[in-house]
């Protein structure tokens, strides 16, 4: 039962008037400083400017709690564009900001319940905030049944172009958890399908699908199916005349997948690409594009013996591996021998200095463990 609590009414004194004076102003104050924010986060995200997006989507967010109301719509979305500066700020920075990423997954699922309330629990609404939140935790059950429940309304919503976005994203989502099932693949296969029926050739969508399924097909050792999608997503880039990371992906993968066949022409084509797509600066470490195991020694596994082997050797031209010298073992001359004999096959992008591409010398550590 609600309490009842009768006004009490007293004639005005001076410290009253003043203090409803200063309230009826705050409210078109609050407004004008609202929209002033909001028109700034705007202009920010068009500039990618992320620091300041996030500055201004925040305040935003703040200040249209007073605005709207913390049960309204508009102050969901306002939490949606919060969320979503807070991922924008730490993908840019290239870091995992723990904090940020927490309050962006609690964004999200405060801006869902009102979405619920608002649409109700079945909506095709709910499937972007669902899957941001899937996104947004590190909690791979809980990415599992959100993402499960974004595929349940979306195969609901009789939208085929919806459905294939969610499942894509679901995918990308739980590929590398134990969720990943048989299921998760097929959902690929479907959208990869409806993609290549219902996009353009060069669309982001139907290119992103394309390299997921070409992944797939690599990692299954389909390589001529790989090799012709991987391909397929090289040849749309180039079309579009803009680097992407799904072409370098593409040719990354290229590079081992045809070191494994033993075409090391061909994979060389692939490193010279990827080395002018980078930037490169002097102090950057050459990562291998592709690298083979070194096999741990026979008689140093039966004795339990371990050890590690420090080799420098050249990177040339053509990203290969060239003149290696061990500068250091520790275990036998086994964990040599197996360094080196590993270390030969490994592929680099070249490092590429005034449009060229240039022979470097990098060293690796090889660590024996039992």
């Amino acid at each position: 039962m609600e309490l009842f609590v009768p006004a009490l009414f007293t004639a005005p004194t001076s410290s009253m008037l003043l203090l409803t004076l200063a309230l009826s102003l705050a409210a078109p104050v609050q407004a004008a400083d609202f929209m002033q924010e909001y028109k700034a986060y705007k202009a920010a995200i068009e500039k990618d400017d992320t620091k300041a997006a996030l500055s201004h989507a925040r305040n935003a967010y703040q200040l249209g709690a007073t605005k709207y109301g913390t049960n309204s719509l508009n102050y969901a979305n306002l939490g949606i564009n919060l969320a979503d500066a807070l991922i924008s700020a730490r993908q840019a920075k290239g870091t995992r900001n723990a904090k940020k990423h927490k309050e962006a997954h609690a964004l999200y699922l405060s801006s869902l319940s009102i979405y619920e309330k608002e649409y109700g629990t079945k909506a095709a609404e709910l499937i972007s905030p669902l899957l941001s939140a899937a996104d947004s935790t590190k909690d791979d059950k809980k990415a599992n049944e959100l993402s499960l429940r974004a595929l349940k309304i979306a195969e609901a919503s009789n939208d085929p172009l919806m459905l294939a976005q969610t499942q894509i994203q679901a995918f990308v989502r739980l590929v590398n958890t134990k969720f990943y099932t048989t299921k998760m693949i097929s959902h690929l296969r479907d959208a990869y399908e409806y993609y290549v029926k219902h996009s353009p050739a060069d669309s982001i969508e139907r290119l992103e699908a394309t390299f997921l399924m070409a992944n797939l097909h690599a990692g299954n050792k389909h390589q001529d199916e790989a090799e012709e999608l991987f391909l397929e997503v090289i040849k749309q880039f180039k079309s579009l005349n803009y680097s992407h990371p799904y072409a370098l992906g593409s040719h990354a993968r290229l590079v081992s997948l045809y070191q494994e066949l033993g075409e090391a022409d061909k994979a060389t084509e692939h490193c010279v690409v990827i080395g002018q797509m980078r930037p490169w600066s002097d102090s950057q470490q050459q990562i291998p594009l592709y690298r083979s195991e070194p096999h741990y020694p026979t008689l140093s596994g039966i004795r339990g013996v371990e050890g590690y082997t420090i080799i420098d050797f050249a990177v040339n031209e053509q990203g290969m591996v060239v003149d290696p010298k061990v500068l250091s073992s520790k275990g036998g001359k086994g964990f040599e021998t197996a360094s080196l004999n590993a270390v030969t096959n490994w592929r680099y992008a070249p490092k590429f200095e005034n449009g060229k591409p240039v022979t470097t010398r990098t060293k690796v550590q090889m660590n024996f463990k039992m």
